[in-house]
């Protein structure tokens, strides 16, 4: 739920986020949270292409 809030943000907080998200990756040496992370960054970038779709079929 928290991702899909995240993914209506501008622009701007979404490549914070995406730096954010990679620098979790890097830094984490459990191989577990590793793949937790990468599920969380997908349903992110997901989101956020669902919210852009969105916005174009509007206009």
């Amino acid at each position: 739920m928290i991702l899909f809030i995240i993914s209506k943000f501008p622009n701007k907080i979404y490549k914070k986020l995406k730096e954010f998200f990679t620098i979790m990756y890097n830094e984490s040496k459990n191989p577990l949270t590793k793949d937790k992370i990468i599920k969380m960054f997908c349903k992110f970038l997901f989101n956020s292409k669902i919210k852009n779709n969105v916005k174009t079929r509007m206009n």
